[in-house]
């Protein structure tokens, strides 16, 4: 898998359930740590979650979409 950058409002599906569309909110990057983004749900801004980077880059569970 190549590296891809992921960048606020990139759009993303989780492979299991496309009909949900999550949106990067923001990247968090701590020093020695692993980075994290917060994603919202497209049309449900009070539904968040946090995800690893790995996770949402991982192509068996998430999918990037073009806007």
């Amino acid at each position: 898998m190549g590296k891809s950058t992921i960048d606020p409002g990139d759009r993303y599906i989780k492979v299991d359930a496309p009909s949900i569309v999550w949106v990067v909110s923001h990247i968090q990057n701590k020093v020695d740590a692993i980075p994290h983004v917060g994603l919202v749900q497209e049309g449900r801004m009070n539904r968040q979650i946090t995800l690893s980077v790995p996770t949402l880059g991982d192509t068996s569970i998430y999918r990037k979409i073009e806007a």
